[in-house]
């Protein structure tokens, strides 16, 4: 089969402001040039996750003037701050289409060899206040029934969905050719639905380590001691208060990534470039988070870590750390302290890893093959 030629459109959650969500869009990027494919990014943004739409949204869900006010000023300051950075990464490293919406985005149809849903979270409910829903538009909905459609490690973000919500999904997978999927509960979810679904990697922790490495050397960020990292995307007293007796003498500098003016422990770095971002993840001593991707790079750099599970979505952590038998890592049940010395056998995980990436990459690449003899 000669590839050299195939062009693949891909839909993912590339421009929503976090960090985890450009990585991935460029890892899934690299995978297919890796199989000599041509990608294309697909600038498909909502109009209800616009700044300005979220903060009337927000401000809409909060009758208080006071919560009014912080939305228009600190809010819209470090959204801006945040969508800044990553946009500038976006434009030097995403080859993305033009921009579309809902209602062109069927101008790109008929345009592509291959049409690619994933990574990420595209499966869940995304938008915001009375818009927030499964979009369609991550299903390719409207697609030519004998289009090339397949997904690679997307998520639904959740074990199960509302009645209304599966039965629209399992109608939008029947034109996937094949389907593959982050999470083992994806995996029984599509099963329920009748459909055959795989579980692989996230991109992120397919491609090679070298990869992040050279993105890390990019970094102008040094921090003269040893430091513990904290990357909580969600507020969380009880999880601050743990951290508090966690690193009490401990020795450690303690750095907290944050991207907006909720105060972390330690010393705050607010809204790091992605070079920075990631040096702090190969740097740190330890990192403790409630976020996947902090999970992810800390496997791939052999960070010792600690996983805080998040009120909502937990089952994409529980989902990685089940994989490669970290459930250990979890900070209701762990015994140590995080950065103790033969905590994680990261032998035997750099091995199930190296499993995993071989099958991951079969999976893409046989499912391609399979569409072109």
């Amino acid at each position: 089969m000669d590839n050299h030629m195939r062009k693949v459109a891909i839909i993912t959650r590339h421009s929503v402001p976090n960090y985890g969500s450009f990585l991935q869009a460029l890892a899934t990027q690299r995978m297919i040039e890796e199989l000599s494919l041509i990608p294309t990014i697909i600038d498909y943004r909502r109009h209800d996750e616009s700044p300005s739409a979220l903060i009337n949204q927000y401000c809409h869900d909060h009758k208080n003037p006071l919560y009014s006010l912080y939305y228009n000023t600190f809010w819209r300051y470090s959204h801006s701050k945040i969508e800044k950075v990553l946009e500038r990464e976006r434009r030097k490293y995403l080859k993305c289409s033009e921009r579309v919406y809902v209602d062109s985005l069927s101008n790109i149809y008929g345009k592509y060899d291959l049409y690619l849903t994933g990574s990420d979270q595209v499966w869940n409910v995304v938008g915001s206040g009375k818009t927030k829903e499964i979009d369609g538009a991550y299903f390719w909905d409207g697609l030519s029934e004998d289009s090339k459609v397949i997904s690679y490690s997307a998520s639904f973000g959740d074990s199960d969905l509302r009645a209304d919500d599966y039965n629209r999904c399992k109608n939008w997978l029947r034109k996937y050719d094949y389907i593959s999927v982050r999470e083992d509960t994806g995996v029984k979810l599509l099963n329920r639905m009748g459909y055959r679904a795989e579980q692989v990697l996230d991109p992120t922790m397919v491609i090679e380590k070298d990869f992040w490495e050279k993105l890390c050397q990019k970094s102008t960020l040094r921090l003269k001691n040893q430091f513990v990292l904290v990357y909580n995307l969600h507020s969380n007293s009880n999880m601050k208060q743990f951290l508090m007796e966690e690193f009490k003498n401990s020795g450690f500098d303690v750095v907290s990534i944050t991207t907006t003016f909720r105060k972390g422990l330690g010393k705050n770095i607010f809204c790091p470039e992605i070079a920075d971002f990631l040096w702090l993840f190969k740097n740190a001593s330890c990192v403790y988070a409630d976020s996947f991707h902090a999970i992810a790079f800390s496997i791939i750099f052999n960070t010792p870590f600690v996983s805080t599970l998040p009120k909502e979505y937990s089952t994409r952590l529980e989902s990685i750390l089940r994989l490669f038998h970290l459930n250990n890592c979890i900070a209701d049940v762990i015994s140590e302290k995080g950065w103790k010395e033969g905590r994680i056998n990261w032998a035997y995980v750099n091995s199930v890893l190296e499993q995993e990436k071989d099958k991951s990459i079969k999976w893409l690449s046989d499912s391609v093959k399979s569409l072109y003899l």
